[in-house]
């Protein structure tokens, strides 16, 4: 008999260790892929800090440059634009590097990589909007009283709305291309209200 209870506690210690190295091994995945997710987070980043660059100094020196009045307020718009990218770009970098630098759950590193998906999508569907208003303005430019100031606007944002959805739509594209990858080691998870569990099965 004592045997017996012996066996069961060596197998119990068993099972034990073994789930601690799997959940080892699943923390380790999901820290792997939650640093590449960060990575290609200051990645575009960095992108979209020199596209704002870009137009910052193409819209100041096409504001002196130009002759014309609607390509004035292009440039000008296209200025706002750039300054606007170039904050948001900047924060968005800070905010990536001290997120590396975190502890996180693995829940945690999933939701995260979940709601940034969902950012960029959100994204994209504003950049289309950014779109659709600049060519409403450029259509509208010849019944205002004002054609050169709509004109330029619209021509600003038909732009900055393109290139933006590019951004966006890369973004999402690169993130949502590991997707494999993490729900691969999902198999066998079970989330909980406060973290997640693994299920074995003993045949």
């Amino acid at each position: 008999m004592r045997r017996f209870h012996l066996l069961l506690l060596f197998l119990a210690l068993g099972i034990s260790a073994i789930a601690q190295d799997e959940e080892s091994g699943i923390s380790s995945d999901f820290h792997a892929l939650n640093q590449a997710r960060i990575r290609t987070d200051m990645t575009g980043m960095k992108v979209l800090g020199a596209w704002g660059a870009a137009n910052t100094v193409a819209g100041v020196a096409g504001m002196i440059a130009a002759k014309e009045e609607d390509w004035k307020h292009f440039h000008q718009m296209n200025t706002v634009w750039g300054v606007v990218n170039l904050g948001i770009a900047g924060m968005g970098y800070l905010g990536a590097r001290r997120e590396r630098a975190k502890e996180m759950s693995n829940s945690r590193m999933l939701h995260r990589y979940e709601s940034t998906k969902r950012l960029y999508l959100l994204n994209a569907g504003l950049d289309g909007l950014y779109i659709g208003t600049g060519a409403f303005l450029t259509q509208h430019a010849r019944h205002s009283g004002d054609p050169e100031l709509y004109r330029g606007f619209g021509r600003s944002l038909l732009l900055q709305g393109a290139g933006l959805l590019i951004f966006d739509a890369s973004m999402f594209c690169a993130h949502h291309s590991r997707d494999k990858r993490w729900y691969k080691i999902l198999q066998g998870v079970t989330f909980t209200g406060t973290g997640l569990s693994l299920n074995y099965a003993l045949n």
